[in-house]
């Protein structure tokens, strides 16, 4: 036995999930992204002894609450990863 609902279920359904959908956070300023990256290089240069100059950032994504900033150290299996908050300050560094 199949069970149907009513159509104006259906679009009652609709309506609220598009309503209630969250909006899609804004990337951070171009100002604050930049500040960010330095940021990352310094605290992961500081991090794991290395030059700044010898560390390369090989992915970046922000949103209104901060970024997360790929970053290579070489001779590193994997690449650190660097949290920051929506003002471009660190949180956070981890080796991935």
């Amino acid at each position: 036995m199949t069970s149907t609902r009513p159509a104006s279920v259906v679009v009652t359904l609709l309506a609220f999930s598009v309503i209630s959908a969250p909006a899609h956070a804004q990337p951070l300023s171009a100002d604050v992204l930049s500040k960010a990256k330095s940021n990352c290089l310094d605290s992961v240069a500081k991090t794991v002894n290395r030059a700044r100059s010898s560390l390369k950032i090989i992915k970046s994504r922000s949103d209104a609450s901060g970024a997360s900033i790929d970053i290579q150290v070489p001779m590193a299996q994997a690449p650190w990863t660097c949290l920051t908050t929506a003002k471009g300050e660190v949180k956070e560094t981890y080796f991935n």
